[in-house]
């Protein structure tokens, strides 16, 4: 699945940014099919940051274990 956001979220940063993330994958991977989510920011695709500290284009719910609902 494709997220596109837009708005204040390119603005987040640190554990703040990595939490968003996560509920977004974990939202988007409820759906039937979804194995991972890659994120655009105003249309542009971005790489976004897992619990590991790295960045990735396409996040799986197994990348934010610890933080699972």
């Amino acid at each position: 699945a494709t997220v596109n956001l837009g708005g204040t979220f390119g603005q987040i940063v640190g554990p703040p940014e990595i939490q968003a993330v996560a509920q977004v994958v974990f939202t988007a991977s409820a759906l039937p099919g979804v194995t991972g989510v890659t994120f655009e920011l105003m249309g542009q695709p971005v790489q976004v940051p897992v619990t590991s500290g790295a960045l990735v284009p396409v996040a799986t719910t197994a990348q934010f274990a610890a933080l699972a609902p």
